[in-house]
């Protein structure tokens, strides 16, 4: 089987709340050939599962895939916002930007966790 069908699966569970079978089916589209879209969508699939460590290691191996994929960093930097490792989620969303300057998405995570800090700081 093609690993992009396998991945469509994977993200068939994932819309169905099946984040196990995601897992399951994303490491199977690794198996054949790793590639970055395949370790985010895991990474993905492994924070609904609580798996916070093992989303974190999977946005480094998507980052270590393809560096210039701000998917990849969105996915480690939330991990590690979801760990409380909010210097670490920045740092991430800024190593992102330095790759894939213009990245929206980096912008805004960026944007939001350091709003976040600020909030917390005015408490």
């Amino acid at each position: 089987m093609d690993p992009d069908d396998i991945k469509d699966l994977g993200n068939d569970a994932m819309k169905a709340g099946n984040f196990t079978e995601a897992v399951r089916h994303y490491s199977r589209a690794i198996e054949i050939e790793p590639n970055a879209i395949y370790f985010a969508n895991r990474a993905a699939a492994q924070m609904k599962l609580g798996k916070m460590a093992e989303a974190v290691a999977d946005g480094d191996r998507a980052i270590e895939a393809k560096r210039d994929y701000p998917k990849a960093y969105a996915q480690k930097g939330t991990a590690l916002e979801l760990l409380n490792r909010t210097d670490d989620a920045k740092a991430a969303y800024t190593a992102g930007l330095e790759a894939c300057s213009g990245s929206e998405l980096l912008k805004e995570k960026l944007r939001c966790v350091r709003q976040r800090c600020i909030d917390v700081c005015a408490l």
